[in-house]
């Protein structure tokens, strides 16, 4: 999960991002607007249980 300044959340599976990019710019998981930055990325475990 990734965390805005503005309260933007996105979510979204490691296996659903790409681990190819170009040698010299990475990968970008997103883009943020003018005055909007990054203000922390969390990590979760996948849950065993299927109740949620």
């Amino acid at each position: 999960m990734l965390i805005g300044n503005r309260g933007t959340m996105i979510r979204t599976k490691v296996d659903q991002i790409s681990i190819i990019g170009r040698n010299t710019q990475g990968v970008r998981v997103v883009t943020t607007r003018e005055g909007e930055s990054l203000v922390d990325a969390v990590g979760f475990k996948e849950s065993l249980d299927e109740e949620e």
